[in-house]
């Protein structure tokens, strides 16, 4: 049978994806997107106008309330919304809240590393929004009210008083087996030199924008030995060495000056020593093992935020990943060295 003449492309769509779920979807999309860029956008403002610590972007108040708003949009402006099932109140502000980061990435407000870490949070606030949404609308059908009491709550939650930053402190641990003794291990350890960029081994942290390593340095001080690093993007600082055990165990603390991050390194939340996250000290330990070493890597860090629950498991598994890469690029060089030596 012919399709009857002037039938357009929106006629041969087939139910669920005719025309009209077609227009909804992309009106709930920009709904939900729209709210999220017009609140960042607040909150930068109330920032700007000398908040303090209120309208904090790193704060609950805009990463888990936010998303929480946009999930509730979401449900609310879905046509049939009250016929929807539980997956789709708790599933689709999945897909609004990471056009709203990523949204957010194209138009050069946040960068990669920043919609990384905080998608997981933004995916964790829509899915609560759009269940409790859902919930409402089942109870007592669509009323306006409850859809505002979603939208204010980021705003009136950050004019709150804030206030200080909780730390909490944490480390990451990690180990490789080195087919070499702890002698041949250990010069390569506390003097790396020059690295090669094909020498770094690819990991998930770089990928979304940490620069790699280029270059390590210890130098002999009046104040005793220090680690010069350099990293890619114009990034530099040093390890002041507190623990030092030829072949046995190296340690040291974290020194940054004014200009160790040159702007637009990394993103200004997740800067090293940064308000919000700082390394406090780093410890390789050598241990002899049949056939070589076990060289273990732990790096101590520091989260201040006032959701820690969520960015100390962040920090565990940034440092966790950077510090498996960094550790195989002192396996494949000591085990080079150790067969040079044959």
């Amino acid at each position: 049978m012919t399709e009857p003449s002037g039938a357009t492309w929106q006629a041969r769509l087939k139910p669920p994806y005719d025309w009209a779920t077609v227009q909804s979807l992309i009106m709930v999309a920009l709904a939900g997107v729209g709210y999220g860029l017009l609140t960042r956008a607040l909150f930068v403002l109330g920032d700007a106008l000398g908040g303090g610590d209120m309208f904090e972007l790193m704060s609950s108040a805009f990463l888990l309330l936010t998303p929480t708003a946009i999930g509730a949009i979401t449900v609310y402006a879905s046509a049939d919304a009250e016929k929807r099932s539980w997956w789709y109140y708790g599933c689709m502000p999945w897909a609004v809240v990471t056009l709203f980061a990523f949204s957010s990435g194209l138009m050069l407000i946040e960068g990669l590393i920043c919609i990384v870490m905080a998608l997981p949070l933004f995916c964790l606030g829509g899915s609560v929004g759009g269940l409790l949404m859902g919930a409402f609308l089942r109870w007592r059908g669509r009323q306006a009210g409850v859809l505002h009491s979603f939208i204010a709550l980021p705003l009136l939650v950050g004019a709150l008083p804030g206030g200080s930053d909780p730390n909490a402190y944490g480390t990451a641990t990690v180990s490789i087996d080195i087919a070499a003794p702890p002698a041949v291990v250990w010069q390569q350890l506390y003097n790396v030199g020059q690295i090669a960029p094909e020498e770094v081994p690819d990991a998930f942290i770089y990928r979304i924008g940490v620069p790699k390593p280029r270059s390590g340095q210890t130098v002999t001080t009046p104040e005793g030995r220090v680690r010069q690093v350099r990293w890619h993007k114009g990034v530099h600082f040093e390890e002041v060495v507190t623990d030092w055990q030829p072949e046995r165990t190296i340690g040291w603390t974290y020194r940054f000056a004014k200009d160790s991050i040159p702007p637009g390194a990394l993103d200004e939340h997740v800067t090293l020593g940064g308000r919000y996250f700082g390394l406090e000290a780093t410890h390789y330990t050598l241990t002899p093992i049949a056939g070589g070493t076990r060289l273990t890597l732990q790096i101590g860090y520091r989260v201040s935020t006032d959701f820690n629950w969520y960015s100390h498991w962040l920090g565990q598994l940034a440092l966790r990943d950077f510090a498996g890469a960094v550790l195989v690029l002192y396996r494949n060089r000591s085990e080079a060295a150790q067969y040079a030596m044959h």
